[in-house]
C-alpha cells in the first residue's frame, strides 16, 4: 500500500500530522520530502578560487586535471542503472556482464 501524509519532525521523532491506517508497531519505509528549500552553504576553498580566476578553459581543464582522483569504489553508472531498473526508466548506459 502507498499512501502519502504530512507529518511533523519534534524532539528527533517524526509525528504524522493525520492517523495512518497501519497496525501498531508495523515497519514502513518513509521517503522524506520537506516544504521549504533547504540553501546550501558555498564553501569557498582553493579550488573554487582557481576555477573563478581562470581566464581560458585551457586553465579550467589544466585546473580540474591536476586534482587528485577520488576513486573510492563506488560505481555511480551501476547506482544509476540499479536506480533507474527500479522505477523502469531507460538505462543511460548498458549494462556490463559481471
Amino acid at each position: 500500500m502507498m499512501m502519502r501524509t504530512t507529518a511533523v519532525f519534534e524532539n528527533g521523532v517524526l509525528r504524522p500530522t493525520g492517523r495512518p491506517p497501519l497496525r501498531d508497531g508495523q515497519t514502513v519505509e518513509v521517503l522524506l520530502q520537506t516544504n521549504e528549500k533547504v540553501v546550501m552553504p558555498i564553501v569557498e576553498d582553493d579550488f573554487s578560487r582557481k576555477l573563478a580566476a581562470a581566464k581560458s578553459l585551457t586553465e579550467i581543464f589544466d585546473i580540474a586535471n591536476a586534482q587528485p582522483n577520488e576513486d573510492d569504489g563506488y560505481d555511480r553508472s551501476a547506482a544509476m542503472n540499479e536506480s533507474r531498473g527500479r522505477t523502469v526508466e531507460r538505462l543511460p548506459v548498458p549494462l556490463r556482464p559481471d
